[in-house]
């Protein structure tokens, strides 16, 4: 991939958030001290897609009580909760239809913890869900500030999602999840080398919700536009090492640095080209409705339906 796409924007707390959207080898495809631990400690948030790999589907990890499915923390309840954890392998697999898998998405929302806070060391605290009202948990049912959010969320018609006792741990299994009000996951988890939670973990929008198509689909798509200008498109394409014109680690970053500019200077380009084009277009006629056929139409269709046949070559 020569063109990544990061994005700046202000959150509901008025605060700039940065957003970086990549492909798979990105992430969770990197290595995590290589890629996802460097980029969220320089407080960078990552959006990506779920990979269809074994490590990659289902609960990745678990922290004081979290489960960790498809990069976002959730409530330990969801482990009571099979058609949760992978509902686009049953998608794929052709078990459910894309309502059904809609509507698990959109339940399994109810479960997950909120990003409370993101620390300047990358780490990041997360809070139960039961203290936001979105679920009435049995572990939760003396807690004021519990009843005050559920309370709070009936009143605005949106019932919490209740969970039953069998759902959710036993209390000598509580984690700080369920028994605190918020929870810190580290930037390093490492459990015989391996930390597949921060791997994986995505601090973006849920995968496969609305908000998650509308920030990461659309910013892949602006990627693979200007991956297609710089590799495919132009004489000297990246893409293609027969047409590559220098070699070596600086020739390749200075030829990657003209292409990219190139590209860029080629988008405005046409941008400027769309609006002049639309200032100088016409005004259609009848603002742009088809006209009424007229008597010498009817005529003329009669004349070419009785017309002799084209005769035949020899």
């Amino acid at each position: 991939m020569v063109v990544d796409y990061l994005s700046s924007q202000p959150n509901r707390a008025g605060y700039q958030v940065s957003t970086k959207k990549g492909s798979g080898p990105y992430s969770p495809g990197s290595a995590v001290d290589h890629y996802q631990r460097p980029m969220r400690a320089a407080g960078w948030r990552l959006l990506g897609d779920i990979p269809n790999k074994q490590a990659a589907r289902g609960i990745q990890g678990e922290y004081e009580g979290i489960a960790f499915v498809d990069g976002q923390a959730y409530c330990p309840a969801i482990k009571a909760m099979p058609q949760l954890l992978d509902p686009r392998a049953a998608l794929d697999a052709g078990d459910i239809n894309a309502e059904q898998f809609e509507r698990l998405v959109a339940q399994r929302e109810n479960l997950r913890m909120r990003t409370k806070q993101v620390n300047e060391d990358g780490s990041i605290r997360f809070a139960c869900p039961a203290l936001e009202g979105k679920v009435s948990c049995p572990a939760r049912k003396n807690d004021s500030q519990a009843k005050r959010a559920a309370a709070r969320r009936t009143l605005g018609g949106r019932a919490p999602l209740p969970l039953s006792v069998k759902q959710v741990p036993v209390e000598r299994q509580l984690g700080k999840a369920c028994s605190g009000k918020s929870v810190t996951v580290p930037l390093y988890l490492d459990k015989g080398g391996v930390d597949n939670i921060n791997k994986h973990l995505h601090p973006g929008p849920a995968a496969y919700t609305q908000e998650w198509h509308d920030t990461y689909k659309r910013g892949r798509a602006a990627i693979e536009a200007r991956n297609a200008s710089a590799k495919h498109d132009v004489s000297l394409g990246l893409g293609d090492r027969a047409k590559r014109g220098m070699r070596g680690f600086d020739g390749f970053a200075m030829l990657l640095t003209v292409l990219v500019a190139a590209s860029n200077a080629l988008r405005v380009i046409g941008y400027l080209k769309r609006g002049r084009d639309a200032e100088l277009a016409p005004t259609p006629p009848r603002g742009g409705r088809p006209r009424k056929k007229r008597f010498d139409d009817h005529v003329i269709g009669l004349a070419w339906g009785n017309a002799p046949p084209a005769e035949e070559a020899a």
